[in-house]
């Protein structure tokens, strides 16, 4: 059983079987924030607790979740009826967002809003807390692709604590009541974008191209700073300085992204046949001992482990 957006409701992955939680998740983060493609998660289990409201053409939704990634692609796009703008508020933990060009580490009492209509990923890496407000695009004019709202602002403070203020008491709010909430904080959503940036700027437009030559080349063991620099056309140095906007290096960001891959080819059952060594070579790594030592460090496990709790015997 999923989600669904009528009304109000709850729904908890941990009611369901370890076998069925990720199909779980997918299906109710996509009936509730929109449709997503959700990645198999790097441990076991699958964490993820949701409360949702819908209010006039409006829907906040609460969302508690253990490590998570996914995307919207273009499948998903095509599977989206609605064009909508998404005010996201990190309550506790940190949330790693890519849309566009965009790319921003988000923590607590940050504002992030997105938009339905463009390409997106997140990666959730530790225990997160936090609230959406969905509302329907043409509801806010001056709303750009992506936007970080500065909450120390007063308008963004204000933002902040309209957003949490409805989700604690919408259960409670009749339909006319709804209509007027949501009209109030759609108003001031607009009026804050109004005098918003969205947040592009050089750093942030050289890691995305950055990361973009990472995902097409991390096969390549010789991928590394140097290499991606030169591809580039910047210096080490410059590369270091665009990263440090998405708070880390370009080798770690590297070793992520190959460990992820790795991580995903363990729990696919179509890969069963494929060694640990054929896996560490393929993306990038020396050999299968020193993936054994990454992989280990990176998640507390090591991939012949991964694999044995991923893929059912």
């Amino acid at each position: 059983m999923t989600a669904s957006t009528s009304g109000h409701g709850t729904w908890s992955a941990s009611d369901l079987p370890h076998s069925g939680r990720l199909a779980g998740v997918r299906a109710a983060l996509s009936d509730t924030h929109l449709p997503w493609q959700i990645d198999p998660p790097s441990t076991p289990s699958v964490v993820c607790d949701l409360r949702w409201h819908s209010l006039d053409d409006a829907r906040v939704v609460e969302c508690a979740t253990g490590p998570i990634e996914g995307r919207r692609g273009r499948a998903e796009l095509r599977r989206t009826d609605d064009e909508m703008l998404a005010v996201l508020l990190v309550m506790s933990g940190r949330e790693h967002v890519r849309q566009g060009e965009v790319v921003v580490d988000l923590g607590a009492g940050d504002l992030l809003v997105w938009d339905s209509r463009v390409p997106a990923s997140f990666c959730v890496r530790e225990p997160l807390h936090k609230i959406t407000l969905m509302v329907p695009r043409d509801r806010v004019p001056h709303a750009q692709a992506t936007s970080l709202i500065a909450a120390e602002r007063p308008l963004g403070a204000l933002l902040s604590s309209q957003v949490m203020s409805l989700a604690r008491v919408a259960t409670d709010m009749g339909p006319v009541e709804a209509v007027t909430a949501v009209d109030v904080v759609t108003d001031l959503l607009s009026r804050t974008l109004a005098g918003s940036a969205p947040v592009v700027d050089g750093n942030s437009l050289l890691a995305s191209r950055a990361m973009t030559i990472i995902e097409h080349e991390l096969d390549d063991p010789d991928l590394g700073p140097t290499v991606l620099a030169s591809r580039l056309g910047v210096s080490v140095r410059t590369l270091h300085l665009a990263f440090s906007s998405v708070g880390k290096t370009p080798a770690a960001h590297i070793r992520i992204r190959r460990l992820e891959r790795v991580r995903r080819d363990l729990a696919d059952p179509r890969m069963a046949a494929r060694t640990i060594t054929e896996m560490a070579h393929r993306w990038g790594f020396a050999d299968a001992a020193h993936l054994s030592r990454t992989f280990k460090k990176a998640y507390g496990i090591t991939p012949s482990a991964h694999r044995q709790d991923a893929v059912p015997s």
